[in-house]
C-alpha cells in the first residue's frame, strides 16, 4: 500500500485523457492514531493489484499480477501462472467520451469448472476529474450467471453518495512514466 497524498507533478496538470496511465485502487484505511478530523486516511495499493492500465482507447486492462495466486484461478484465468501476462484482463467493447470524461468497457469472463465466482462480465464506466488524475465516479456491475447484477460505485469523498468507510477510487500513478 502506498499514500495517496502526494502533490501532483506540473506536467500531469493539464491531461486531456486517461491514456498512457496506470491508474492505482485505493480505500479508506482506518486511522488507528488519531481521529480527531477524519477517522480514515487514503491508502493506495501499488500497481499490479486490480490496477487499471490504459494504453489507448481500445488497449486497457486490470492487471492482477502481484495478487494472491488464487485470484488468477478465482476470475477464471486459463493460466494460473506466475507469468505477468496470465494476470491480465482486457477491456472489451471500450470507449471513451472526452466531454464528460468518461470511459466505458466491460471484461468477459470465459467459463471454467471450479471457479469461485459466478461471474459472467463486469461492465464498467469510470468518471475523471478534470485533470484525469483521480477516478472519482461511475461504477462497477457486475453481472452474474444467474442473472443477478452487483453495483459498485467508485467515490471519493462525495458525503452525498455515501459512508467514507465505503469509499473506492483509483488515481493515476505519477511514479510511471
Amino acid at each position: 500500500m502506498t499514500s495517496c497524498s502526494k502533490e501532483v507533478p506540473s506536467e500531469l496538470e493539464s491531461r486531456e485523457s486517461p491514456f498512457s496511465s496506470i491508474y492505482l485502487q485505493c480505500f479508506p484505511r482506518v486511522n488507528t492514531f488519531t481521529s480527531w478530523f477524519d477517522p480514515y486516511y487514503d491508502g493506495c495499493d501499488f500497481e499490479g493489484y486490480a490496477s487499471y492500465h490504459f494504453i489507448n482507447e481500445k488497449e486497457v486492462y486490470i492487471n492482477w499480477e502481484k495478487s494472491l495466486p488464487n485470484i488468477a484461478w478465482q476470475y477464471g484465468f486459463q493460466n494460473t501462472s506466475y507469468d505477468p501476462k496470465a494476470r491480465i484482463k482486457y477491456f472489451q467493447n471500450t470507449s471513451f467520451d472526452p466531454k464528460t470524461r468518461t470511459f466505458k468497457g466491460s471484461i468477459v469472463f470465459e467459463k471454467r469448472q471450479n471457479s469461485l465466482l459466478n461471474d459472467s462480465r463486469w461492465d464498467y464506466e469510470m468518471i475523471f476529474n478534470e485533470d484525469y488524475t483521480t477516478i472519482i465516479e461511475g461504477q462497477l456491475e457486475r453481472n452474474l450467471d444467474d442473472g443477478n447484477k452487483d453495483i459498485k460505485k467508485y467515490n471519493y469523498r462525495n458525503k452525498k453518495k455515501g459512508n467514507r468507510g465505503m469509499d473506492w477510487w483509483y488515481v493515476v500513478d505519477y511514479l510511471v512514466r
